[in-house]
């Protein structure tokens, strides 16, 4: 599994998706080494019993800034 910070998936963006979608390797994203979030192909989170996947980035930014908030 990867681990990248809030801002390598920033600058990233496009060749993380890219890189779950081709392969299904799911990424950790972290916020000042707290894992904070995960990037999964959507099929995989369902299989995982998870509540829900990210369909894009956008969706993705507004929860990591709601958890950002949340832990400040």
């Amino acid at each position: 599994m990867i681990t990248v910070g809030i801002r390598e998936l920033k600058q990233q963006a496009g060749k993380l998706v890219r890189l779950v979608m081709q392969t299904g390797q799911e990424i950790r994203i972290t916020d000042e080494g707290k894992i904070v979030a995960l990037l999964v192909k959507p099929k995989h989170a369902r299989k995982k019993g998870k509540d829900r996947a990210w369909v894009t980035l956008d969706q993705l930014a507004a929860e990591i800034k709601r958890l950002k908030r949340r832990l400040t």
